[in-house]
């Protein structure tokens, strides 16, 4: 609890720089603040519209881990996991369709603004961001 403050700036900067980077490209979207609230940013997540990014979630993926980046698919909804489907949870379309589309990047506090720009380089296409 001593270091939140700090884990906390560190995230919002880091979410800061993703944001400011990867802004303006088509099919490339994520998370919101609510007015009146302050997130945490956890998680720093890609919302991605296939249609308008070179890319879906799985290719962009793909190519970040042969990159040697950590990324992985957002949470998978309850009734989609196999230990869950026996119990007939009802299906939601909005979370399934969070699921297919979104992706979190690197997000640990010891994340810098070099490893982001590196990060929105590879998504940007190999664009030199510095």
């Amino acid at each position: 609890m001593e270091r939140l403050p700090e884990f906390l700036a560190s995230k919002r900067r880091n979410a800061a720089a993703y944001r400011e980077l990867l802004q303006g490209i088509p099919g490339l979207g994520w998370q919101q603040e609510t007015a009146g609230a302050e997130s945490s940013w956890w998680l720093f997540s890609l919302l991605i519209d296939s249609g308008l990014y070179k890319e879906d979630r799985d290719a962009l993926a793909a190519r970040l881990r042969a990159a040697g980046i950590q990324v992985r698919p957002l949470f998978m909804p309850l009734p989609l996991q196999p230990a869950y489907e026996k119990y007939g949870f009802r299906r939601c379309g909005v979370a399934e369709s969070l699921y297919q589309r979104g992706l979190s990047l690197p997000s640990a506090t010891s994340l810098g603004e070099d490893d982001v720009r590196v990060v929105c380089s590879l998504i940007k296409g190999g664009q030199d961001l510095r």
